[in-house]
């Protein structure tokens, strides 16, 4: 729908139903001429309304569009007065037979990449369970469909001087998808994927996606779906779940209609990327200079978790990566959610409230960098690429003083929106311009994420889909990321990280530590947070 078909009255209707969704209020409780910053939705929201509302327009807009304007009703008139900015428009010619710039985000990945024949373990992979009369061919027909909507699926990449060029090839790899037959035994089907999970991949050559089917029974499989990191992130699985499930009805039906054509692929994502935000250009220029005065003067040391190896293990653990989980009682999660619409917050506001006052227990430190992921679909053009567009943002967290835990929210709120706001920039660009005058730079160590499942969007038609024993996972080749998210409608803290560096033992009581500290600050959030801190016994 083109932007100068929508009223200003239409666009602030559509505006008021998807805060009203989001915030878990009946519409008429949100009023349109409040100041946006009003209503409780955060910058990770608010980046995703904006890619949302570009979708439904069929116009590119900006990540800050929602910061730039003060209530709902002036952004509704003003988008229904302005010309479209169509992002398309702007894409450079891009020809296939020569080798692809790769965006930031994958040239971050690349930089902790192995290159080398024996390939690299940064991965996704989800296992499910398939109870029913599954149609196998139709499911490989199904996977091989969406390899050749999406290149990314059939590229490799490689090292070109400084930097690193991606290929897009016109077939997917043989072998991308594999039958096994494991009747009458799950235990040895399941410890395969263990096997299969742990495998790295050649980036150069490729695969860097692998599909394994198992038989359990009759009607009874396993699938476990293994792609680099490079390929996938948690919106690209959504969009691959989405386009399994059509293209599998159609082949066994052929009653659907067909996708509409992608508009672009990844690789004309980065060479646009790269030329909006070419060091020369203003983009760059002013959120470097935001970041630059963000970390000006001392910077504080990266937060860290007290469970690191004094000394190396004795035994290194597969892939360098380990796992843990633990399931949140369902009253807490109702009492964030009520938390977080007095306090004009999201879930994730207080979830990574908790998680920081955690930090600040067990390490003592009152400043830290803490990091977290945000993602880069707002682009209305991007919103349906299987792809990686990740960025992470560092947070300087300071809980210095005695705020209360309803203060902090708000503390943590309003500087995430900040960075988020700012989250294009390369961090490599940062450190080379601090670099470069001699300053200190940012680090990190601990990563916090907070998200739905996409493991929850795998249906079939037909069969019942499940999660398969575990959740869903991925290595980590480095630190270590804790991870709140929504998964079949239950609430999961999950961690990953490098069991060379951390202690795997200790994993246990540092989530039950967790859900205690998450029930004391529900119960007593006027109490200063140093005072919560205090009542796990650390202090």
């Amino acid at each position: 729908m083109a932007v100068d078909e929508v009223s200003a009255g239409v666009i602030r209707d559509w505006l008021v139903r998807y805060a009203a969704k989001e915030m878990s209020l009946p519409p008429e409780r949100i009023d349109p001429h409040a100041p946006i910053t009003s209503l409780g939705l955060d910058s990770l929201t608010l980046i995703m309304l904006t890619g949302d509302l570009a979708e439904w327009m069929n116009q590119d807009l900006p990540a800050s569009l929602l910061h730039d304007h003060s209530t709902m009703d002036s952004l509704a008139r003003s988008l229904a007065e302005e010309e479209p900015d169509n992002f398309t428009d702007k894409l450079p010619e891009l020809s296939r037979s020569e080798p692809l710039p790769v965006s930031f985000s994958q040239e971050r990945l690349l930089r902790f990449a192995e290159l080398g024949d024996a390939g690299d373990g940064n991965l996704v992979v989800e296992r499910f369970a398939i109870r029913g009369a599954v149609d196998v061919e139709a499911l490989q027909g199904a996977f091989s469909d969406v390899i050749q909507r999406h290149e990314i699926l059939r590229t490799t990449f490689q090292k070109h001087g400084d930097g690193f060029t991606q290929r897009v090839h016109d077939q997917a790899h043989p072998g991308v998808f594999e039958i096994l037959d494991y009747t009458g035994d799950e235990d040895g089907a399941f410890a395969r994927t263990t096997q299969e999970s742990s495998r790295p991949m050649p980036l150069q050559t490729g695969p860097l996606m692998r599909v394994v089917l198992f038989k359990l029974a009759e009607q009874h499989h396993g699938i476990n779906l293994i792609f680099h990191h490079l390929l996938m992130d948690a919106g690209a699985l959504n969009v691959l779940h989405a386009e399994l499930k059509h293209f599998y009805e159609q082949r066994r039906t052929g009653a659907l209609s067909p996708l509409p054509a992608l508009k672009l692929q990844v690789a004309d994502f980065a060479a646009w990327e790269r030329q909006w935000l070419s060091k020369e250009g203003a983009p760059h220029q002013t959120r470097l200079a935001w970041w630059r005065d963000y970390w000006k003067g001392e910077i504080p040391l990266p937060a860290d978790v007290p469970m690191r190896h004094h000394e190396a293990p004795e035994v290194t653990p597969p892939a360098a990566s380990c796992h843990g989980w633990r399931t949140i009682s369902p009253d807490l999660v109702e009492g964030v959610r009520t938390l977080a619409r007095e306090e004009k917050a999201t879930p994730f506001i207080v979830y990574f409230a908790v998680f920081t006052i955690l930090l600040h227990a067990q390490t003592y430190q009152e400043e830290f960098v803490l990091g977290s992921y945000v993602s880069d679909r707002k682009r209305v053009a991007a919103q349906n690429l299987i792809g990686m567009f990740t960025s992470m943002v560092m947070t300087k967290v300071h809980l210095v003083g005695a705020p209360s835990f309803r203060e902090w929210i708000a503390h943590v709120r309003q500087q995430h929106e900040e960075v988020t706001r700012h989250q294009e920039l390369p961090i490599e660009d940062l450190h080379d311009s601090l670099r470069a005058e001699g300053l200190p730079v940012p680090g990190v160590n601990i990563i916090f994420q907070y998200f739905v499942d996409p493991v929850s969007t795998f249906l079939l038609p037909g069969v019942e889909t499940s999660r398969w024993r575990e959740i869903s996972e991925s290595t980590m080749p480095w630190g270590f990321q804790f991870r709140v998210m929504e998964c079949f409608g239950d609430l999961l803290a999950a961690v990953r990280f490098d069991g060379n560096l951390y202690r795997e033992s200790e994993v246990p009581a540092f989530m039950e530590t967790f859900e205690k500290l998450l029930r004391i600050c529900l119960a007593n959030p006027e109490r200063s947070v140093r005072d919560l801190a205090g009542e796990l016994g650390w202090w």
